[in-house]
């Protein structure tokens, strides 16, 4: 895995981000994060913190990545991809993203989950003991239609 790395310390999991300089979401960053995930969801844990290398957190997904794909191609790769950040996000324990900088947000990516910062951040990705809930709805009550 060369774009993402996983390391422990102690009962703490620690998946690092690393495609500076804008860590975008290519296809080998999604690949290893992949991998890493699954050895996550072996390991002994407690905890997941969630970094990145660089200056920038992530500048979002790298279209790139769906050049001279045909439409299923790229809707089986966004579905799988979908899956992965699922299986992130439905682990067993806190997950937290420790944001520098820029975090593109995007429905269909690890920062899905997260708004855009400017500065350091600490959040969770899934409140521990509960749903995600998107904190700028959480509380409000629906309205009719």
């Amino acid at each position: 895995m060369d774009k993402v790395h996983f390391e422990t310390s102690g009962s703490l999991g620690i998946l690092t981000l690393s495609n500076p300089p804008l860590n975008l979401l290519s296809g080998e960053l999604l690949e290893d994060l992949r991998t890493a995930v699954n050895e996550v969801k072996r390991a002994p844990l407690r905890a997941l913190l969630l970094r990145a290398e660089g200056k920038v957190f992530s500048a979002g997904a790298d279209v790139s990545a769906f050049s001279g794909r045909t439409e299923d191609e790229a809707r089986e790769r966004f579905t799988s991809n979908r899956q992965m950040i699922a299986d992130l996000e439905e682990l067993p324990f806190p997950t937290l993203a420790a944001v520098q900088g820029i975090c593109v947000r995007g429905r269909a990516g690890a920062g899905a989950r997260m708004r855009s910062h400017l500065g350091g951040c600490l959040r969770p990705l899934r409140p521990a003991g509960g749903d995600y809930r998107d904190h700028d709805t959480a509380g409000r009550r629906a309205t009719p239609g």
